[in-house]
């Protein structure tokens, strides 16, 4: 794989092909609920972005149209919704798959809550469509223990 196939955008319109990522080396974007950073682009459809999230400052329910995203939970605990599957809560080391045009929302639970996003498709930018006429997801909600 060549270098430049994994970058890191350290301002906009610049890239920069690198095999190591440092803290300074992270984009903040805007975010609900916490901070987000873009942390790599990789390839043509791939963006890799950190999100930490705080208890009570869920990330209501929306929809990506234009992307697949992967959450991996890497500290703490989250409710994460997703329509048509409900809401199961995720530990630290397991992840949800969330296909394009899906609903989905996601609670955190401990301060300091820590999530990879992975997204796939046109996964360069953190496009959202938030869904505010139904707040709800479309089935009655279960939690589930991991």
């Amino acid at each position: 794989m060549e270098d430049t196939v994994f970058s890191q955008p350290l301002s906009p319109g610049k890239r920069v092909g690198m095999p190591f990522l440092t803290l300074t080396d992270r984009l903040e974007i805007p975010a609900n609920g916490g901070r987000m950073w873009k942390v790599a682009s990789v390839g043509e459809n791939v963006g890799v972005f950190l999100a930490t999230l705080s208890p009570g400052a869920a990330h209501r329910l929306h929809r990506h149209p234009n992307h697949a995203e992967l959450v991996l939970v890497t500290a703490g605990r989250i409710d994460q919704t997703i329509e048509r599957y409900g809401t199961r809560r995720l530990i630290a080391g397991e992840a949800a798959f969330i296909a394009p045009g899906v609903r989905h929302a996601v609670q955190p639970l401990d301060p300091d809550t820590t999530v990879v996003l992975v997204l796939v498709g046109d996964g360069h930018q953190y496009e959202a469509v938030e869904d505010s006429a139904d707040p709800a997801p479309s089935r009655p909600v279960q939690v589930h223990e991991s």
